[in-house]
């Protein structure tokens, strides 16, 4: 239970993030979704340094990984394809 609401709050705050990254890039005047582009590609990248991280250390629990890397930028990730 713990892990699924660690999830839970890291992937609110990451879609909190993303929609406030949309309403600053994003515009009407603009033909590519800047916001959208931006919030894929910094959660792919930040999702690769954080398991890799994991892998060479162990510094980062499971908790951890759990919150950030599928919560938190999974959310920042998952909610632009939705927006869009």
């Amino acid at each position: 239970m713990k892990q699924a609401l660690l999830v839970f709050f890291g992937g609110g705050f990451g879609s909190v993030a993303r929609y406030f990254v949309g309403k600053w890039l994003n515009n009407v005047e603009n033909a590519i979704p800047y916001g959208t582009m931006l919030s894929n590609v910094l959660g792919s990248l930040l999702i690769g340094f954080i398991l890799c991280y994991l892998s060479k250390t162990s510094n980062l629990s499971e908790s951890d990984a759990l919150l950030l890397a599928t919560g938190l930028y999974g959310g920042f990730k998952t909610f632009s394809v939705f927006a869009y």
